[in-house]
């Protein structure tokens, strides 16, 4: 993401010396930096559009973290790992844990493939509030480099981390229930299940404190803070800022993926034509966030999940009748793809088959 070309060229360094180091030794003896560090992998693959090389280094990330415990409460651990002598490394670790369940959650989205982490098959704890150290000032993200009134004012990124959790849960549901190719469900089971799917997602984003909500009729020079806008979708401290911005976009692009095929039914009915307004307004909003996050900060510090938002609005767009307004989406993959391959490789494969087509080959949204 820097604008310096020579900062650019040696990401590709670090990383290749990163993969190098974890393939050598970090899986004889993992650690908490062997998670974070497959993870990270994993997302840059993505990024880069190696799909299956990211979906690798996610799961093995996931498997390592379970073979570690973290599954497991930290207060439970205390009497048998030394490591745990604060609250504060219990809390580092239910959060390394929760990263790992909210990217999990996220990368099945995008490629369309199972989940790895469930919910109940983890005891951790909900995280709990730290203080910000002055350490921690050089790591904020764009969006967050204002005063200490500002971090005052905006308050601690736990409580949009803890909803994009519960946004997590309800995805999880949706990819193991309604997707699932075991889940042998006739027609109105389905649509009874998709019924349940689309009221969770409603309570949720209902439920959300009122600093969180994302309002699309602000000016486009109200200061928005890129974790607002994008919990109406990617974890981690450096990337704490995102965090309202990341559950407002997973939630569209959510939505989108759960009504999209009830929305191309050949027999429209009155609950496929709520199918086709939930795409349409929910592309619109995704539209709404992209218009003002580009204003504010430009598209080089995007993060992944607005590249997978974009994509999800402009095929709604296009395949449910208002193509004219999908045009400024495919401009802004575009723009996406200085930092992002995966965005340059969605918007050709978009242009050359269709916004209805195609998508499954770099995205595997068709799998849904």
């Amino acid at each position: 993401m820097s604008p310096d070309e020579e900062d650019r060229r040696s990401s590709e360094q670090f990383y290749t010396a990163a993969e190098s180091i974890l393939m050598v030794t970090g899986l004889t003896r993992p650690s908490i930096v062997t998670v974070q560090a497959f993870l990270c992998l994993a997302f840059y693959e993505i990024g880069r559009g190696n799909l299956s090389k990211g979906w690798g280094f996610s799961g093995i990330a996931f498997r390592i973290a379970q073979d570690m415990g973290f599954q497991k409460d930290p207060k439970n651990w205390i009497s048998y790992d030394a490591s745990l002598t604060t609250d504060e490394d219990v809390e580092i670790r239910r959060r390394i844990y929760w990263g790992c369940y909210i990217s999990d959650k996220l990368i099945s989205l995008i490629l369309g493939r199972p989940v790895f982490l469930y919910y109940d098959d983890a005891e951790v704890e909900p995280m709990e509030q730290q203080p910000d150290y002055p350490e921690l000032r050089p790591w904020r993200s764009v969006g967050f480099s204002g005063t200490d009134s500002e971090l005052t004012k905006i308050g601690s990124m736990v409580p949009y981390y803890r909803e994009q959790i519960h946004l997590s849960r309800v995805i999880e549901r949706m990819l193991c229930t309604l997707f699932s190719p075991r889940s042998n469900m006739d027609g109105m089971s389905r649509r009874a299940c998709l019924d349940t799917l689309n009221i969770e997602l409603c309570r949720w984003k209902a439920a959300l404190p009122g600093r969180a909500e994302w309002n699309k009729y602000e000016p486009i020079d109200t200061p928005l803070i890129p974790s607002v806008a994008m919990l109406q979708s990617v974890p981690s401290s450096i990337l704490s800022i995102r965090l309202l911005t990341d559950h407002s976009l997973l939630f569209h692009s959510a939505r989108i993926a759960l009504n999209f095929d009830q929305a191309l039914s050949s027999l429209p009915t009155a609950a496929d034509q709520a199918s086709r307004e939930y795409c349409l307004s929910s592309a619109e909003d995704i539209a709404s966030i992209l218009r003002r996050y580009r204003h504010q900060y430009g598209l080089r510090h995007a993060p992944l999940i607005l590249v997978y938002g974009v994509v999800q609005a402009s095929r709604a767009m296009n395949t449910l009748g208002v193509p004219a307004e999908a045009q400024p989406l495919m401009q802004a993959l575009g723009e996406c793809a200085v930092t992002w391959n995966l965005a340059e490789q969605a918007k050709e494969l978009m242009v050359q088959k269709g916004a209805g087509q195609g998508l499954g080959d770099i995205m595997r949204v068709a799998d849904l």
